[in-house]
């Protein structure tokens, strides 16, 4: 298991935004502290931290990275299709 912090250096997630990704229900800890409730994460939850980091980087909100994060690679690269060819569309209008 890995503390947050360690988590978040690893992920490249800042700490704050590991708490916000657990209250909006994003990723949550795989383990919570009731008493302090100090998070820590296990090593395996670095690969969905990375797709996470990826599809907002991409311009995904978090409702929708909500529905992708854990989506079939076809639901996946319909909405990578259709984020490209928003891309594609805003540089032409500019």
């Amino acid at each position: 298991m890995l503390h947050i912090g360690e988590f978040a250096r690893l992920s490249h997630i800042s700490v704050r935004m590991l708490r916000h990704y657990d209250q909006e229900g994003l990723r949550k800890p795989a383990q919570q502290d009731r008493t302090s409730g100090y998070r820590s994460y296990a090593v395996s939850q670095l690969v969905v931290a990375n797709r996470i980091t990826t599809l907002r980087d991409l311009g995904f909100s978090i409702r929708d990275i909500k529905q992708l994060v854990e989506a079939e690679d076809a639901v996946l690269l319909a909405a990578l299709d259709g984020r490209g060819r928003e891309l594609e569309e805003g540089i032409a209008r500019e």
